[in-house]
């Protein structure tokens, strides 16, 4: 998209930043050894020396405008197919996947090896980055301890570069209150993880930083001391003290009355504030005043509150959010639910689903999980569970049920888990909207999750819930197949009119228990029935770039591309995929391999029927197709 001189000129002339940093994904520079061990690798001397790390720094520098323009260069540390990805910012040197000890996923081993590399260096600021499904959330936010808990200071609940509310832009404000439930101290941002250009407008999300010490250091403590809020809209100003402190505080006590103070400005624009919340544990809201005008102002005390957290949330007119750094009074408990699902993205009548609930416990001594409650709002209970068991220290106990959605509506459910804590009983609630249909007026779309299939079982796994989405209202509901028995008899029932099978991944370690997978005959034969049968099969492949590891096994048969080839043999096809990778040196996206093709040769393949002249196709990381 563009050079880092480019990039930094863009955010300071042309988006008028303030301050602006840019990380790239350390993997793609690191020239060490892989072998190196714990001990010889740090943040300090190690790969300091690096060309294109100090063509960032020195970038940074250059575009840099004393008392106008605050420009910094660090580097995202990354884990292909879990944990997650975290920025790392003030450090001399980095680190990078490409080394095997970092990149080990056996019991998440890299990721707690970068924490206690990160301890290493109290000068260092990092950032969980874009927490969720599809990267991962560092295990549930797991192995916090406190001087982690001071390295690892934000966290992004809002990343991309769409416009806000598109399908380019990826909000996930609940990865925010489950990290702070669990015990971290975060304040959040929204950034751009930009590949297109239009650094730092090419949507309205903000990262703003209270600190009157307007240079690179200043913005560094801002950071440190989770001085900071995040916000949808660029043009509004937030101000929030607690008993006259600013957000990012940790009082030890807990006061005898908390006043909140809070300022909301749209210092530009048309748009009005909304509503103005306080959030404190579990997200629970426990205040909340409407407004509609430009600025608001917000005055209100508890008398004897709780020991936890307090943050700031305000909605816009437009349904912009925008969200503060808490203030911490005293230490809650790290207990509570850290997270509820359902088994299936698409809930239907008459079929049987399973709802989720995880608990967790974050402190150092056992605790009691007393019960667990689903009740439809305003509905029947679906079941009260009493369960009086134990849950350990530093762990997590996960609860199921089983629920039959009888009626096609919007269901929300409730859910209510009561847990004893040092002799006291304490409740936590969550809710789950199900959008349920009615399964006799749908048709139903099969995607292979058998195969550790890429973006579905695989690597970036549970990432179709937008074309899910999209799929459902067009009356076609998307079911998982799980298994092969799964897999093979969906290919003879009569609902179902598609079946989309993207790549078995070959890029997950087997030395964490994961077997690559294979098509066996009987699945063949099954897919080849279903083509003869008029119906749609959909088959994607995947570059090769993952396929040189030692743990994929030899023989093209055996990669992606022969696997998906079978079939494409299957079923009659004559097109092959290549065993290669698409890339373009000079016209891609930021990436050789991250294309956004839109010349469709005049149409002239029936596959394009239907494109539209202009339109963008992306591939990312894909291969080359023998036509």
């Amino acid at each position: 998209a563009g050079t880092l001189d480019e990039a930094f000129a863009w955010a300071r002339d042309i988006a008028k930043l303030d301050f602006f940093a840019v990380t790239d994904h350390s993997n793609s520079f690191d020239t060490a050894s892989k072998d190196d061990k714990a001990g010889t690798y740090n943040l300090g001397a190690y790969n300091s020396s690096n060309e294109k790390w100090q063509a960032g720094k020195n970038a940074a520098a250059a575009a840099a405008r004393p008392d106008e323009f605050v420009s910094f260069y660090g580097y995202e540390m990354t884990w292909s197919g879990g944990p997650g990805h975290i920025n790392t910012y003030a450090t001399d040197g980095f680190v990078s996947r490409n080394n095997t000890e970092l990149n080990n996923k056996t019991n998440n081993a890299g990721l707690r090896a970068y924490y206690d590399l990160l301890k290493m260096h109290p000068e260092s600021i990092s950032q969980f980055n874009h927490p969720g499904p599809t990267f991962g959330n560092f295990s549930g936010f797991d192995y916090y301890d406190p001087i982690i808990d001071q390295r690892i200071t934000l966290l992004e609940i809002g990343n991309g570069e769409g416009a806000i509310g598109s399908g380019g832009y990826f909000p996930s404000y609940e990865q925010y209150d489950m990290a702070l439930d669990k015990g971290w101290h975060l304040a959040p941002t929204n950034n751009q993880d930009n590949h297109k250009g239009l650094w730092g407008n090419s949507n309205t999300a903000r990262t703003v930083v209270y600190t009157d010490d307007f240079t690179t250091e200043g913005i560094y403590q801002a950071m440190r001391e989770m001085r900071v809020y995040a916000t949808e809209d660029a043009n509004l100003d937030i101000v929030y003290t607690l008993n006259g402190e600013p957000l990012g505080t940790v009082l030890s006590t807990v006061p005898d009355t908390a006043v909140f103070k809070v300022e909301a400005q749209n210092v530009a624009g048309n748009n009005k504030v909304k509503t103005i919340s306080i959030i404190t544990n579990g997200g629970t809201e426990v205040y909340k005043k409407s407004f509609g005008t430009k600025d608001a102002t917000l005055d209100y005390s508890i008398e004897a509150p709780n020991a936890g957290y307090y943050y700031i949330k305000v909605i816009q007119e437009d349904g912009r959010i925008a969200v503060t750094a808490p203030v911490w009074l005293g230490k809650a408990e790290a207990v509570g639910i850290s997270e509820v699902g359902c088994s299936t993205p698409s809930p239907v009548t008459t079929e049987g689903l399973t709802l989720t609930t995880e608990v967790f416990n974050n402190e150092d001594s056992d605790v009691t999980l007393n019960s667990v409650r689903y009740e439809i709002k305003g509905g029947g209970v679906i079941a009260d569970n009493i369960l009086n068991t134990t849950v350990g220290a530093s762990s997590i106990v996960k609860h199921t049920q089983s629920f039959t959605p009888a009626e096609a509506k919007k269901t929300t459910i409730i859910i209510t888990v009561t847990m004893t804590i040092n002799e006291t009983v304490k409740i936590f609630t969550n809710e789950l909207v199900l959008n349920v249909r009615d399964i006799d007026r749908l048709e139903f779309i099969g995607i292979d999750a058998s195969h550790l299939n890429e973006y579905v079982a695989g690597n970036y796994k549970d990432s179709m819930g937008n074309f899910s989405e999209i799929a459902m209202k067009y009356g076609l509901r998307t079911v998982y197949l799980n298994t092969s028995e799964e897999f093979i008899a969906a290919m003879t029932n009569p609902k179902f009119q598609m079946l989309i099978i993207t790549a078995p991944t070959r890029r997950l370690d087997p030395a964490t228990g994961i077997t690559h997978k294979n098509y066996s005959q009987a699945e063949l034969d099954a897919v080849s029935a279903f083509a003869r049968q008029g119906k749609t099969v959909v088959v994607t492949g995947w570059g090769d770039y993952y396929e040189s590891y030692d743990y994929v096994a030899s023989g093209l048969e055996n990669h992606m591309a022969g696997q998906q080839n079978k079939l494409l043999q299957a079923i009659g096809a004559t097109l092959r995929l290549a065993d290669d990778e698409a890339k373009d040196d000079d016209n891609n996206g930021g990436q050789p391999q991250r294309l956004y093709l839109e010349d469709y040769n005049g149409k002239v393949s029936p596959l394009l029927e239907g494109l539209l002249e202009g339109q963008k196709f992306s591939q990312y990381g894909g291969c080359t197709i023998y036509a």
